[in-house]
Parts: structure tokens; sequence; C-alpha cells
């Protein structure tokens, strides 16, 4: 330990008092018991004095008393008595010096108050004199002189007598003052407080007791620093001489600066040491100096957890905790709100690194099984606001510790306690704070649920899957987690059933966990019941700072296996005053009990019952609204009656839930399943309720059944034909490819059955034995729902419409409305089956437009759903118009007239045998004059004849072409040629549903490559008897370029009726008699030289010629 010490001596040196003889020693001024008064003279000099005619007063000095009228030597250092009477001998019986007996002075001279006691000599000299006070006096004792040499009139040259006799007369006096005496009364520190590692001042007053004058001393100061009561040289904290001299009562001050001391009490000494002391027992002080530790810096104590909202009965308090590596007195210190303080008035320690609690009452170890009594303060705290509040505490020097302002925000509401994160991080941030996640709502005395320890475990979740069903074990994963500072291994897992305390298993985890990581440990638990089960997981390692976050206890609800209970039917759009209702049936082997299962729709959900209610194996329950169902059916089930939610016709959900919310059944219908009045009913208890094809609209006979089996429930044998896949059309050359998906939609295996196809010819939908297209037997063994898919191939169906009846035979099928499928398959015409064979599309005013048709074939075509449309806009818009929306057979060599309006009547002539069908559009055709296009297609859109007219096709003989149309030579030429159609010659302009006047015969056909021209003679005369002759031919190649021109019979030129014109290896070329430039050529023979040539060169050339002939 470091001394250092520094003295500082201020002397102050008292009055010199002035030398006397002959002084007044001792005063018995207020005796007791009849002693008389009296009075102590003293022979203080160095010589004799003779006291003859010395006289003695008190205050009043105008009266005096002669002591002796004789001689009497008063020898240096003699005493000597004055006093009235003997008397004073029976109270003194040896008294050593000269008593004189003064009769003359009254018994009472001296006042017992105040008083004075004067003493002269012989010439009336005032030798000595006291001007003593009450306060002086004590009744019974003399007043002695202590200091001889002192001033006679003050005080402190006088004192009570100490003597067992309570006076000395005669001798010395009992306090009289020692020749040589120092003492020291006492000393002082400053400051007051002493902390360690300060220093302070020890300030004191040298006093000289003694009667002689002091020159040389010594001050020593020492503490006993091992505190063995014994002051020893090595503990002198100062040795301090001075030659200072100091008279009698005057005294010194010393002050002494001393440092190095450690907190503790220290006993200490303070002595002066003067050689020849007489009385050294007032030479020294002992005193004990309290060396305080360090004043605490701010935050060294700290508010920890603060409970500032308690849930009755537990009361408001505070827990600090000491930072410092100190035990910590908080005596004196105060803690309060931000309003009002309260002090500390007993010693409480608070150890290092550990808690107390301050609170109101001491309940707190009835509600936390753990606090330790001795760390709780009992204090009377002010009341803290939920609001917000402040905390705060402040040491026994009045310096704040620490403060918190809190808000309610920060946490710690509703009964739990608000916990410091971390005592070092500062009191105010609202981040340090929070609400205490400890099972107990709050730590008192122990680390804060939310302080990170350096060792602590804890278990942060248990994961499962649900549902959990009664005898399948469930997978339990614990989720270990170090939430401490320093890694743990070896640790220890235990899963314990909460109800009978059976460990269900334990697991120890030798792995190292390092800090803020997490482990899963698994565990596999079976319930054996439909029950709730409480299961809790403990974390165990013998170092962990925190046990009560160690453990986590989960509760298992057990649920029902999904579809247990199902839903089997529900009434969603009742009649009249029918209420809603639902039926449920339990599909399980056990028996359920209902308690608090729930019921919903798309948007709530209602508590199917409270109570107990048991449901049977294979039993029904109905849902109802209210108890008048039971005016619309007859039900032999159980019914609860409840406040279903309203379910919507349109569509909603409907679920049935278990105790613990797991989702037994549910399905969302649509207003589509059902209808008005009937419910819907499920039909297959095994199949999805989902699925719309497991529910069906009992008969309206039936409408519904309520409490008992389904009428649509599935049968144990059905067959039906689920889906058939085939074109919707196909040419009438080909073969139908169909698809046919057979589904055994009973509950038994099916092993074979047979396919049958009918071509429904009269359309009735009724198959008979004669409209039989295909028929085979399979063996296919099919389970319920199992599907098998046929391939098949059916030939030789006619064009048009053909409806076609598939059908499974089955002997055993209880339902035979899902064994047959119609399907319709339209099949198209062959190509130019029936033609455009007239186009009347620039009629006369007053009359209409027409195309004629006709069968060139050989089998009557229906022409139901037939069309026709005209050019196609460029943005590929036509004008489609509906030949026939119903049958329309044309039969081979029939006409088809197609007509706006009834004015066509107009073309047919009284008398004209009518042999064509007529349709009346009853809207235009709106044919263009100048081109347009007429396209025929049949019913499977496929384009059966097409022609592009033109104006130009008309003959060139005929000036006004306006109400006169275009007629094909034949009607098995191509009608896209030109060379097919020539101008009418009617005199109507047409003739529709007859014979075209421009027909040629060109029944016989060339095959060899050659020219031919029909007919020959021609007349082109407009009679419409060959007006025109055609000239056809064959090619020796696929295709080429025609040169035909036609020469009169002088040579000259005078048609060029084809130039560079593409041809294919057939067809036709028309001329009507005129030349190049349109003049009817006269009567004669004509050459045609026909020339043609392919793309490799071959060539072909043929001249032959043509009569023109007139009627004449």
């Amino acid at each position: 330990m470091t001394k250092y010490i520094k003295v500082v001596l201020l002397l102050f040196l008292a009055t010199n008092l002035l030398s006397q003889g002959v002084i007044i020693n001792e005063i018995m001024n207020a005796p007791q018991g009849g002693e008389p008064e009296w009075i102590e003279i003293l022979n203080f000099s160095s010589e004799s004095v003779n006291l003859k005619n010395w006289k003695i007063s008190n205050r009043n000095t105008s009266t005096k008393y002669t002591i002796t009228n004789s001689d009497y030597v008063l020898q240096p250092d003699s005493y000597a008595i004055i006093t009235k009477s003997d008397t004073i001998f029976y109270f003194h019986s040896n008294i050593p010096s000269k008593v004189f007996i003064v009769p003359q002075m009254p018994t009472y001279l001296f006042r017992n108050d105040s008083d004075a006691v004067v003493i002269f000599d012989s010439t009336g000299f005032v030798i000595d004199s006291v001007y003593y006070k009450r306060s002086w006096v004590v009744s019974g004792y003399s007043i002695e002189r202590i200091y001889p040499n002192g001033n006679s009139n003050l005080k402190s040259t006088w004192g009570i007598s100490t003597d067992p006799e309570r006076s000395t007369p005669g001798r010395k006096n009992s306090i009289m003052a020692k020749f040589n005496d120092l003492a020291i009364k006492t000393f002082t520190t400053e400051p007051v407080q002493i902390f360690q590692g300060g220093s302070f001042k020890i300030k004191t007053t040298i006093y000289n007791i003694g009667i002689n004058p002091v020159e040389s001393f010594k001050v020593e100061f020492l503490i006993d620093v091992n505190k063995d009561s014994i002051f020893q040289d090595d503990e002198k904290f100062a040795e301090i001489p001075l030659s200072q001299r100091i008279e009698s009562t005057d005294s010194i001050q010393i002050e002494l600066n001393i440092s190095g001391l450690i907190s503790g009490d220290y006993r200490s000494i303070l002595r002066v040491l003067l050689p020849l002391d007489e009385n050294t027992a007032n030479n020294f002080v002992i005193k004990t100096i309290k060396i305080l530790p360090p004043p605490l810096s701010f935050n060294s104590i700290v508010i920890n957890e603060i409970m500032y909202a308690p849930k009755s009965p537990e009361p408001e308090w505070i827990e600090l905790y000491n930072r410092t590596n100190e035990p910590v007195n908080l005596k004196n210190w105060k803690v309060g709100d931000s309003q009002t303080l309260k002090t500390i008035n007993v010693d409480f320690i608070i150890n290092p690194a550990d808690f107390i609690i301050i609170t109101s009452k001491d309940t707190l170890p009835f509600i936390y099984p753990w606090p330790n009594r001795n760390k709780i303060l009992i204090l009377s705290l002010p009341a803290f606001n939920n609001d917000e509040d402040a905390v705060r505490i402040y040491d026994q020097y009045e310096n704040l510790i620490d403060s918190v302002y809190y808000f309610s925000t920060f946490g710690g509401t509703n009964g739990f306690s608000l916990e410091r994160v971390s005592p070092d991080q500062p009191s105010n941030s609202a981040s340090n704070w929070g609400t205490s996640k400890s099972p107990f709502r709050a730590t008192p005395l122990l680390k804060n649920s939310l302080t990170q320890k350096d060792k602590d475990l804890t278990i942060t979740n248990i994961r499962y899957t649900k549902p959990i069903l009664k005898l399948h074990p469930v997978k339990l994963n614990i989720a270990v987690k170090n939430i401490g500072k320093l890694a743990l291994e070896n640790f220890t897992v235990k899963l314990i059933n909460h109800e009978n305390g059976d460990l269900i298993g334990e697991k120890l985890n030798a792995e190292p966990l390092a800090p803020a990581d997490s482990t899963f440990i698994t565990f596999h638990f079976t319930p054996i019941e439909t029950k709730p089960y409480i299961l809790t997981a403990i974390v165990s390692h013998p170092e962990d700072e925190d046990t009560l976050n160690n453990s986590l206890q989960i509760k298992l609800e057990v649920s029902y296996p999904e579809e247990s209970i199902l839903i089997n039917e529900i009434m969603f759009a009742p009649l009249g005053d029918e209420p809603e209702w639902i039926e449920i049936y339990n599909a399980s082997d056990d028996t359920i009990n209902l308690k608090n299962w729930y019921v919903s729709d798309a948007s709530s959900e209602v508590i199917i019952t409270k109570s107990d209610f048991l449901i049977f194996p294979n039993e029904y329950l109905v849902l109802s609204k209210d108890s008048t169902i039971l005016n619309f059916y007859d039900i032999n089930s159980k019914i609860i009656t409840l406040s279903l939610p309203t379910l919507n016709n349109s569509g909603d959900a409907v679920a049935i839930y278990d105790q613990t919310k797991f989702k037994i059944d549910s399905l969302y219908y649509f207003g589509s399943w059902g209808k008005t009045g009937s419910s819907i009913e499920r039909i297959d208890l095994t199949e999805p309720s989902i699925d719309s094809l497991n529910w069906s609209i009992p008969p309206d006979t039936i409408k519904a059944t309520p409490g008992k089996e389904n009428f649509s429930r599935r049968k144990n044998f059905d067959l039906r034909i689920r889906t058939i896949q085939t074109p919707n059309s196909m040419d009438y050359d080909k073969t139908l490819n169909a698809q046919i998906t057979v589904q055994n939609w009973g509950l038994n295996q099916v092993n074979s059955f047979s396919l049958k196809v009918y071509n429904d010819i009269n359309f009735d939908s009724t198959e008979t034995e004669n409209e039989l297209i295909f028929d085979q037997n399979y063996q296919v063994p099919l389970n319920k729902k199992d599907s098998v898919q046929l391939n098949l191939e059916i030939s030789n169906l006619k064009p048009g419409e053909n409806s076609l009846i598939f059908s499974i035979d089955f002997p055993n099928d209880e339902d035979l409305k899902n064994n047959r499928i119609i399907k319709s398959v339209n099949v198209g015409f062959p190509t130019t089956s029936v033609v455009i064979n007239e186009i009347m599309f620039e009629p006369l005013s007053g009359y209409c437009e027409y195309i004629e048709l006709f069968n060139r074939s050989d089998k009557s075509v229906n022409l139901k759903n037939w069309k026709f449309n005209d050019m196609r806009s460029q943005d590929g818009k036509a004008n489609f118009i509906n030949i026939s929306s119903t049958n329309l057979l044309l039969n081979p060599g029939e006409y088809l007239i197609i007509a706006p309006d009834s004015t066509f009547f107009k073309y047919i002539s009284q008398g004209d045998s009518i042999n064509f069908k007529l349709v009346i559009l009853n809207k235009g055709l709106n044919l263009n004059n100048d081109f347009d296009d007429v396209v025929i297609t049949d019913l499977t859109g496929k384009i059966i004849d097409s022609v592009r007219y033109h104006s130009s096709w008309h003959s060139s003989m005929i000036i006004d072409k306006r109400g006169r149309a275009l007629e094909k030579i034949n009607p098995n030429l191509p009608s896209f040629e030109r060379s097919s159609w020539t101008s009418s010659s009617s005199q109507i302009g047409g003739t529709p549903g007859r014979k075209n006047t421009a027909f040629i015969d060109i029944s016989q056909q060339i095959y060899t490559p050659s020219v031919k021209v029909t007919p020959n003679p021609f007349s082109p005369d407009g009679d419409g008897f060959e007006d025109v002759c055609l000239i056809s031919y064959v090619l020796p190649f696929n295709s080429g370029i025609l040169n035909v021109k036609i020469f009169d019979s002088y040579g000259r030129l005078v048609r060029n009726l084809a130039v560079n014109q593409f041809a294919t290896k057939s067809g036709n070329l028309l001329w009507d008699g005129t030349s190049d430039d349109g003049r009817k050529l006269r009567i004669g023979i004509y050459i045609i030289l026909f020339e043609a040539e392919s793309e490799q060169g071959e060539k072909f050339q043929e001249k032959l010629t043509v009569v023109l002939a007139r009627k004449l």
C-alpha cells in the first residue's frame, strides 16, 4: 500500500497570560450539609509572601474582610484556606495547609448563581479576582483552578472538582493541569465521505493543557491496515517533528493529506509525543475511518425487469442487477417512479452479478416457485402507470445510477413483465426491452428470458404433420436451439406423456451445437385413442443457465380419418316451406362422437352439437334447419336441428370438420348439379365428394331420400359408355374410325360385354336389327371404374347425315340409361354429284336472280345443311346462304332452283312441265353483274361445285345480255371452264327447271389423243338449238399450251379461239360462230387448226373442219 502524506501545520498561539504570585485556587461557594463556604489561595510564585492585613471580598468590594491581622508568611507552592467557621474540619478533618478562620465573614458571602472573589494585599491592591457564573457551579462541589497561571476570569481556567471528597482544600487540585501535558481531543476528516482512490485531510488541534510552555514535540498518524487492533510502525502514515513554542492553554492546528487506502473500515490513531509528558492518556485519539468504495458509475446497478401491470394478486415489483464485481449495500438508496422516490432505510446487499427484487408486498414467493426471500426487499413503492412511467434509482450520495422511461409499447402488459434484453445496452432504448417469454410470464431473480446466457438450450418448436390419426405413428421433430453464447454438447432430450408421466423416449445428442444453431431430435408416438394428448419435450444439460425455457408442451389433437363421415345428400334448393338439409353417413367401422364437430358452407360455419352425440357405423344422420323436415319426409334416421348456413342455389361449399377442425369431407356444388325441389345424391361412397360425376338427381317421383339409402347409389353391375370419339364429318369414300371408352361404373367386376353399332336410318333414335352395322364381343376384365378403349372401323356410310347408335350389351347391367350414345356423323358427297347448271345474275326489272342445280349422279342427294356462297370480300367474308335446314332430297336428274322470292315464277310459262324443286330464300342472292363466284358446299363443308362466271361468257352475238342466264352446255362439263357456258337462247331469258337451251350431247366421249367437234354442223342462229359447237380434245401429254385458230374456206384467219392458253390433258373449247371482232360469220366450211405443245417440247397438231349453217 502506497502511503503519501502531506502535512500542513497551522500554528495559532494563544495570548500570553501575565504571571501572578498569590492566586485564588479553589472556591466552595455552594456547600451542602452545613459545610461553610471557603476559599483556597496558592502562592504560585517563587517568593514567600506575608499575608498580614490581606483582605477578601465578594463582588461588593466596598466591604472587605481581613484574613489575618498577624504576620503569616505563605511559602512558595503553599496553600491557605479562608473560611468563616472551624466547622470546616467536620467535613475535612485533615487539611494539610493553614486555615484562616474569619468570623466576621457572612455565612453566605458568595452567591451560588454568579459572584466574585477578590483578594487584596495589605495596601488594598487587588492581588487576584475571579468572577464566576452560574454555569460554573455545581452544588456541593468546589470550583477548582486548572491552570495556576491561567486567566482567573476565563471559564476554561476553572472546573468542577473530581476528587472523591468533591473538593481538595489545602492540597493540590484534582483537576489542576500538569506542568508538562500536550493533548489531542479529536480529529476530523475532510471530506466526510472518503472514497477509495481519493485523498482526504486529517484535521486536528494540539492543545498545551500543561502549565509549562512546550517547544518541541512530535505528531504521528497510524492506521491499523491489517486490522489486528495493534498499531505498528509499518502502519505509520505520518511522523511530524515540530519545533514550535506553545504556551500553556495555547493550541495549534494541524492538517494532513492522506491517500492510497482501499475501501473498508480502518481503526486509526493520531497521537502527540512530548518528552516528560505527565499525562499520556490524552496524547492520542483512536478513531475509525470509513473508506467508501469508489462512487458507483451510472448503470453499475441497472433496472433489469419491471412488473408494472401484474395480474391480481401479484404486486408490482422491479428487479435490479449488480453489474459490478463488488457487493453493493443499498442502504439509503432511493427508488421510485417519475414523481416519487422512496428511501431504503435498511442494510440490503446486492452481490456481484446478482439480482434483487424490490416490491411492496411479500407475496412473490407464493406466485413464483423459486424466489429467495433474502433477495426480496419490501419497500412501499409508488404505483407504476401502465401506459408510461419512469423507474429511477439513486445511490446514497444522490447520484442517479439508472433510470428507464418505459411505454406500454415496450412490452410487459397484461400480467407479463417488461424484461431488459441486455444489462450492457442503454436503459432507454426501446429495442433493449420486451415482453417476457418465460412460461411464468416473468423471471424475478433469474436471468431474463430475453437476455442471452452463456449456456442456454431451448426447445423452439415441435413439428409434426396433420392430421394425427388413431393407431398411426406420428413423427415428432423436436427443434433444440442453442440460444447461448457458447457451444454445448452431450445434452439429452426427453418426450413425456403428460397425462400419465410415461416416458415416450429419451435421446442423447453428443455432437456440439454451435451458438444460434438448431438441431432436430426425432421421436415417434402412436395415439391409441381419438382424444387429445398432451406431450412435453424437455432438453437437459447440467450447465444450462435457464431451465425455464427447456421444455415445450404441445397438445396433439387426434383427428378422425378423412371421409370417415361422408356428405351423402344435400337439399340446397327446396320448394315451398321445406327447410334446407344435409345428410351425412358414417362410412367407418367406428362409432364416432360428433361433439364439437362443425358443418360449413363457403362463408360460415356452425357447431353441429356441443353435447355428446354418437353416430354408429353405416348410420345416416340428417342435419336440418328445423324439424319441419318431418312434414315432408318419413325419416327413420336420427335428426339434428341447427342453424345451418344458408346454401346458395347457384353454387356453394359444404364441409364437415371434426373437433380438431380437420376437414373430414367437403365438396363444392354448382346449381347445374341439381334442380329446385330435388336433392343431389351421392352416387358412390368410395369416390371423391368433389367429383361432379359422383352426384346425381333422383327421379321426380323420388325427389330425395333423407335418412336412407340414396336412389342414385352406385349399382352392383353397371357398364357405361363414357366417351365416344368420332370425326364430326368425313368423305363418302373413307372409313369411320371410332374410339369408344367403356367403363365399369358398377361396384363388381365385369369380364365380358358386347358392343353394337346401329345406323339409325329413319332417325327415330331406336335401334333395330336391320340397322345393325357392327357387333363384337369383348373379353376384358374390368374392376370398378376401370375403363377400356375400343377402336373400331365402320365402312360404307352413305353420304349425308348418319345417326349412329353405339350400345353396350351386358346382361347383368342394372342401369341401361348409360349404355348407349347416339353420335351424328356427316358424310360428304362426291364432287360434282350436284352441279351448278344455270345462273341468272342480271335479271330484268321485276324478275329475280336464280341459280339452278342439277343432280347428275345416280343417287338421291339430301341437301340438308348444304350452303352456297358468292365471292369473298377482301377481308375474307362471303355471303353464305343455307339451302335447307331440313331434309331436302334431290333425286337423280332432278333440278333445284334457288331464288330469292316468288317473282321467280315469272320464268314459268303456262303449260311448262315442272320437274324441279324450288327453294325460296326470302332474301337476295346479290350476284354481281360483271363477275362473281357461286360455290356449293355440302353438309361437311366440302365444295361440291363452283364457278367464277364473267359477263363476257355470254355469246358475243347477243347485244343486250340483261335478263339472260348463263347455261351450261352439258351438266357433265366442268363448271369452272368458260367453254362449258354460254348464253341461254330462251325467249324468257333462261330455262330454270328444264333442259338448257345450250345443251349439247357429249355422251360419245373420246379417250385417245384426238380433237372432236360437236355438233357438226351447228347453226348459231339463236334459236336455242345447236347454237354453238364444242371442240373437245384429249392431249397425248398431261398439260401444255394451246393455240387454236379458225380459218374460212379461203384460208383467211377469222378467229383466234385460243392463244397460248394453258390446258390440261383434256378439255373443251366453245365457238359461237363469230369472228374476233364479234361479227357473225357466213355459212360455210371452216378449218380448225388445233396445236398443242408440252413443257418438254412435245407437239400435237390436228386439222379438222366444221360446217356453220343457218336456217333458210
